[in-house]
């Protein structure tokens, strides 16, 4: 029985910050991915905008907001042995790597704690002027962080599982 192997490449192109690349790139390899090219964007869109509050109703506020990422162009062989393999597991390594970046992980630390929320100032005048409130959201926030933390690590087995099941 012989495999007829297919012909030519596949292609992704991705939109990411610009932070974002260098351990992007280092991701897609583990994947058999190549790079193309890449591209920096840098989105200016400027606008003017009257003032909303009771005492500057007449002010009128030039509006400037810019918008850099980059996009980066991917190619990959098809003639790769087990292909189809390699495709699960990557959709499987990617969704994880999504459902981190949700949590608030990073690509660039490669997808590190994420960070922990604060009381804020919230929390703060709530311990000042009532205490049983502000434990009560002190717990809150603690219950929280420790829920974002298991989901962190059993979000980094399944990472680790799926990179080195490849």
């Amino acid at each position: 029985m012989t495999t007829q192997r297919q012909k030519g490449f596949e292609y992704e192109h991705i939109e990411i910050p610009q932070s974002w690349v260098n351990a992007a790139l280092r991701q897609y390899g583990m994947f058999h991915w190549e790079l193309v090219g890449t591209q920096t964007v840098v989105s200016k869109e400027s606008h003017i905008e009257r003032g909303k509050g009771l005492f500057d109703s007449d002010t009128i506020y030039s509006v400037t907001t810019t918008e850099r990422f980059a996009t980066v162009d991917l190619k990959r062989d098809l003639n790769i042995t087990n292909l189809d393999k390699i495709k699960a597991v990557e959709s499987q390594y990617f969704d994880t790597c999504n459902r981190l970046i949700g949590i608030g992980c990073s690509p660039v630390n490669e997808y590190g704690p994420p960070p922990k929320k604060s009381i804020g100032l919230v929390g703060l005048l709530l311990y000042c002027f009532y205490i049983v409130p502000g434990i009560l959201y002190s717990k809150k926030i603690n219950g929280d962080n420790e829920k974002t933390a298991n989901t962190y690590k059993e979000l980094r087995v399944s990472v680790k599982s799926a990179a080195c099941s490849e």
